[in-house]
């Protein structure tokens, strides 16, 4: 099953180029957008 929050994540780091500025774009730590995309 697919879930949407790893998809948004995937997209934001994709969208701003990397993991630090997509976590600082959401407010949230480098090491979680990681886990949550290691998910996906």
């Amino acid at each position: 099953m697919v879930n949407y929050k790893h998809l948004y994540y995937f997209w934001a780091v994709a969208r701003e180029g990397g993991v630090p500025r997509a976590s600082e774009r959401l407010h949230l730590t480098p090491q979680i957008i990681s886990g949550q995309l290691s998910l996906l």
